[in-house]
């Protein structure tokens, strides 16, 4: 039996519920998850990613800052503040992106011949000091969901690396 514990955070203007099935997969693969929720438009638990680009386009709209509130703000591109937070990367990090999209204008936004998943660029998503980053056909709205996201995070807990 394993003793591992995974950690769940959901994305912004979501709730604990997105995580579930996900949080399900994990524990019966033995693993102990603790799904946490927060107050998402109140701050943000940083995806250590490089920002998105629809944030830096939305981030003065009016609309966009009462629904997003102050974590909406920590979303944008320029990350030097979260860096500083949060520091290097000293640990096993595996990155998983998303290049499908459901979104035209926030692909517009980002740039037609992107890469994207309709909220961030595949670019945005790398990190140095990660350990493994992957591309998978998802978009973002519905990754946590995604299965094969799901076999490559626990190929990712057990052995430290993404499947090819």
């Amino acid at each position: 039996m394993m003793n591992d514990t995974v950690l769940l955070f959901h994305g912004i203007a979501r709730t604990k519920k997105s995580m579930a099935k996900l949080a399900g997969f994990l524990s019966g693969h033995g693993y102990r998850v603790v799904n946490v929720g927060y107050p998402s438009t109140k701050f943000s638990i940083s995806e250590r990613r490089n920002g998105s680009q629809i944030a830096d386009f939305l981030k003065n709209w009016p609309l966009y800052r009462k629904v997003y509130g102050p974590a909406g703000q920590q979303l944008i591109t320029d990350q030097a503040a979260m860096t500083e937070l949060f520091g290097t990367v000293d640990y096993e990090l595996g990155i998983i992106a998303g290049n499908r999209t459901i979104d035209p204008v926030s692909s517009l936004i980002i740039g037609l011949r992107v890469p994207n998943d309709g909220k961030v660029s595949v670019e945005s998503t790398r990190l140095d000091g990660a350990s493994a980053h992957i591309v998978i056909p998802a978009n973002h709205t519905f990754l946590p969901v995604n299965k094969v996201m799901w076999s490559q995070t626990l190929s990712f807990l057990q052995h430290g690396r993404f499947t090819s």
